[in-house]
């Protein structure tokens, strides 16, 4: 098994240049760059858990009220039908490495949005199927620009 984290070693790496949505209480909201749904991000821990267990009553409590931030920003934003929330680190088993805290927020959508000049169809809307669109750096910041746009006061935020 490894001993490093990669998910710690790309949130410290001086040269990563993950589109980071927000940070606060801890959490760090990044897009991912496989846009298969509008708004797709990673949410994970600033600091290394190595299971949900870790995680104190606050932090559970900080979640709560981020993933209630998002989902209104990106419901006001793009206006999915419904999220999905998910925490799988079984990646990190696979690979062998120690698995870091993290969850998956996925908007769906049952019907395709146009932003940016592309077309973000939901094809595998009623499943778990995600079908990749991969995305470039300056689609993913007017993506984060408009979610930021619409995020409301509830939660203390560093918007990087």
């Amino acid at each position: 098994m490894a001993t490093r984290c990669s998910i710690c070693d790309i949130i410290t790496s001086p040269t990563n240049d993950d589109v980071v949505l927000l940070k606060t209480h801890g959490w760090r909201v990044i897009l991912m760059e496989n846009q298969g749904v509008l708004g797709a991000m990673y949410i994970t821990t600033e600091r290394h858990y190595q299971t949900l267990g870790d995680l104190s009553d606050r932090q559970w409590l900080g979640l709560r009220d981020l993933v209630r931030e998002l989902e209104g920003a990106v419901s006001r934003a793009f206006h999915p039908v419904y999220f999905n929330f998910a925490c799988d680190m079984n990646d990190a088993a696979r690979d062998g490495e120690p698995a870091h805290v993290h969850f998956k927020l996925r908007p769906r959508y049952a019907h395709a949005v146009q932003f940016e000049g592309e077309v973000f169809e939901d094809q595998g809307f009623g499943s778990k199927k995600i079908v990749p669109h991969q995305v470039e750096k300056p689609t993913l910041r007017a993506i984060r620009k408009v979610i930021v746009s619409k995020l409301g006061l509830q939660i203390e935020r560093d918007v990087s």
